[in-house]
């Protein structure tokens, strides 16, 4: 094995920093509430498709379908 460590191709690309959950009156970053958003919608829209296949008598295709 060799020591040799490549240059990121991408030298404009920088790395994002975590933030310290300790730190005092910490707010939620935009992305993390668009992250959150989108989970939501996603679990709302599988909800929905599976209540529409249940409705319907579909029990094995909406219980897959929706997995």
């Amino acid at each position: 094995m060799s020591d040799h460590v490549e240059a990121d191709p991408r030298p404009w690309r920088l790395r994002m920093r975590p933030r310290d959950p300790r730190e005092a009156h910490r707010v939620a970053t935009p992305l993390e509430l668009f992250f959150d958003l989108c989970f939501v919608v996603a679990i709302g829209a599988n909800a929905a498709r599976l209540e529409h296949s249940l409705a319907e008598g579909h029990l094995g295709g909406g219980t897959l379908s929706s997995c």
